[in-house]
């Protein structure tokens, strides 16, 4: 009987696979490219996301730009008045022929900064909620109107720094309204 128990004792030699030494090398090296690779997803992570922030930035800029422009045109050059609101809001007014209603646009320079447009009663805002606009400027050069919105996205560092060192973008365009000043 103890013939019968050694020969289950026997270690075999015949079969194959891996040693632990092999797989700690494999594991070691696995983890370095993990370690090398990560670093290079994030670094592209974050430039996609800046770069869409920067793109939804620049689109709520120009859309701005763009609505303060149809407006202007259709306003009676008489009627078009620029200053500062009691409340310390930049505001710009005018009246469009054959509509009673004023019209115009603010700029509420809190922080964040909101640029809305004003019709009648009716207030409404033109930029999103995570553009901070800082400047919204019309100003009166013959033959039309400079009209200058900067703003800048409020997350930190959701901007390319490229733009400005504080994230900040500026659009400018000239309109001429539809009749001689």
């Amino acid at each position: 009987m103890l013939k019968h128990n050694a020969k289950f004792l026997k270690i075999r030699t015949d079969i194959s696979g891996f040693t632990i030494v092999e797989l700690l090398i494999a594991f070691s090296v696995f983890a370095v490219l993990v370690a090398v690779i990560t670093p290079l997803f994030k670094q592209g992570s974050d430039f996609w996301q800046a770069t869409r922030s920067e793109v939804e930035l620049r689109q709520n800029l120009n859309s701005a730009v763009q609505l303060i422009g149809v407006e202007l045109r259709q306003a009676d050059p008489d009627s078009i008045q620029t200053g500062d609101a009691v409340n310390g809001e930049k505001v710009v007014i005018y009246n469009v022929p054959g509509d009673s209603t004023t019209r115009g646009f603010s700029l509420d320079t809190s922080s964040p900064g909101r640029l809305r447009f004003i019709n009648g009663d009716t207030v409404v805002p033109v930029t999103s909620s995570v553009i901070d606009v800082t400047t919204a400027d019309v100003v009166y050069s013959d033959p039309g109107f400079n009209i200058t919105v900067s703003g800048r996205y409020l997350r930190p560092g959701a901007v390319h720094k490229d733009i400005k060192d504080n994230g900040e973008l500026t659009v400018v365009t000239t309109v001429t309204p539809r009749a001689g000043r």
